[in-house]
């Protein structure tokens, strides 16, 4: 029996099997298959309401099986019109409503996206993650977006669960302390291939040295984290030069330098960010230190050079902006280009010349104007 024959039986079953059901007068004479059918067809918010839920036990437990029973589970607080992803289910500012998610998962989520509004954020609790763990046993990929209320734990109340074995770590626009993110790697610290920590402003990232030494990462994203160590970028250099693929780094941190001839193997794309504030940009940088790391960069395909305000910045002292084009001419392999679009209409990037030798050579040039 060949590959269509077993598809032509197949589906004569299911068409045998679904003029069986047409005949029942009743639709909960429907078998759950059947009934599952009709309900994905729902959209979550009627899935969650009254005229489904409170029906009977046997249709509460098919709804939510079918809302929280997948392998990528997004769960949002807040008003949904302000989330960024469209298959994200709602849920309520309550613990107990988490846990009831994550309860009819049925232990099969492996990538967990917990996003909120910045008025609907959870407040902080060993309970929050305790929940996590136990209920997402097979958990590779974690995302906290906005999800926590600051994180204010002592040092010596570091002693709550949080998932192991994590491919995949996102925390963004949290605050939290070293002495958290700490913790949390530890737990982490073999398995970690992707490290999102964008807009983490009280972090200065020094736990990322001590702890993920021994793991190849692949990503790592340290957008606007203003107070980042000299220390922590020249060692995501040397320690993965052979793996490293993406990184988002504010480029003020790239102070100290990195061995003479090193070289990024893998890595293809790059987004620095300029801090800006008043139309002038803080000179922090060594001309030869980051002709090293451009030196290093030479693999990149792509390429992001954008600007933000940081408010943690005090004396800001103008300057032209850096010379960033005479580097960027030496990335033979560089297929795009992302500028910021207030340092261009001060001329902050010098000799147009050098932007029409990068077309010349093939290089796409977008304007960023966000």
């Amino acid at each position: 029996m060949d590959g269509f024959d077993e598809i032509r039986n197949f589906l004569n079953v299911i068409v045998h099997t679904a003029d069986y059901e047409a005949e029942k007068k009743s639709i909960n004479e429907l078998n759950d298959d059947f009934l599952r059918i009709i309900f994905s067809f729902l959209g979550s918010e009627t899935l969650q309401s009254r005229n489904i839920q409170l029906v009977c036990k046997r249709w509460y437990i098919l709804s939510n099986r079918i809302l929280y029973c997948r392998p990528k589970l997004s769960l949002f607080c807040g008003d949904m019109k302000e989330s960024e992803d469209s298959c994200a289910v709602p849920i309520r500012r309550n613990i107990f409503n988490l846990a009831q998610a994550l309860y009819f998962s049925d232990g099969v989520v492996k990538d967990l996206v917990l996003s909120a509004t910045h008025d609907s954020r959870y407040p902080f609790s060993e309970s929050l993650f305790e929940v996590i763990t136990k209920l997402c046993p097979n958990l590779v990929d974690l995302t906290l977006n906005r999800f926590v209320d600051q994180l204010k734990v002592e040092p010596e109340d570091l002693s709550f669960s949080f998932p192991k074995n994590l491919l995949e770590l996102s925390i963004t626009s949290i605050w939290f302390k070293d002495h958290f993110l700490d913790y949390i790697l530890k737990q982490n610290r073999k398995n970690l291939q992707k490290l999102i920590l964008t807009r983490s402003a009280l972090m200065k990232g020094c736990s990322i040295i001590n702890n993920l030494a021994d793991c190849q990462l692949k990503v790592v994203d340290l957008a606007f984290c203003c107070r980042i160590h000299p220390t922590v970028i020249p060692f995501i250099f040397e320690n993965y030069h052979e793996s490293l693929e993406e990184l988002k780094i504010v480029s003020s941190h790239m102070k100290q330098s990195i061995s003479p001839g090193l070289v990024m193997k893998k890595l293809r794309s790059v987004t620095l960010y300029e801090i800006y504030q008043h139309g002038c940009v803080i000179p922090t940088h060594d001309d030869d230190v980051m002709w090293a790391y451009f030196r290093a960069m030479e693999n990149v395909e792509e390429l992001s050079i954008l600007t933000f305000n940081s408010p943690f910045v005090g004396n800001i002292v103008t300057s032209k902006f850096f010379d960033y084009l005479s580097k960027i001419r030496t990335l033979k392999k560089l297929k795009e280009l992302t500028l910021p679009v207030e340092p261009m209409r001060h001329g902050m990037f010098g000799d147009s010349l050098i932007l029409k030798e990068l077309r010349l050579a093939g290089v796409k040039i977008k304007i960023n104007t966000l």
